[in-house]
């Protein structure tokens, strides 16, 4: 059995970096996705050269298909899509708003079913 390509998303939270490092270790490859703080994922990234960090902002949809666009043809090597990028705005439960929920779908439900979109036929195949 031969190396797997692993997309994740939020590579540079607590989780995604264990997620990227266990892949790594087991021989993957890994495209690690990340909005900031890239510094988490710099010593995997100086040990292995089966992984590519992209930074990303999937804050709009225009963002995540441009993204999509950009990188398709790397995106068409994924194996396994691991979706850990999450935010959340610090708002108590009592004070949460509409446009609260609204903000938090779009930004952490929408992109990864639009990645899905894109990456599910190709995976199936």
């Amino acid at each position: 059995m031969g190396s797997k390509t692993y997309l994740v998303t939020g590579a540079n939270s607590d989780i995604g970096v264990e997620v990227c490092r266990f892949a790594l270790e087991s021989g993957n490859n890994v495209l690690g996705l990340y909005h900031s703080g890239r510094h988490r994922l710099d010593s995997l990234n100086d040990l292995y050269d089966t992984l590519k960090l992209i930074q990303v902002d999937f804050a709009t949809t225009k963002s995540v298909e441009r993204f999509i666009g950009e990188h398709g043809e790397l995106l068409g090597d994924v194996d396994a899509f691991v979706s850990l990028a999450a935010m959340r705005d610090n708002v108590s439960y009592g004070e949460i708003t509409a446009p609260d929920l609204i903000n938090h779908f779009t930004v952490n439900v929408v992109p990864h079913v639009l990645l899905m979109q894109f990456l599910g036929p190709r995976m199936a195949s």
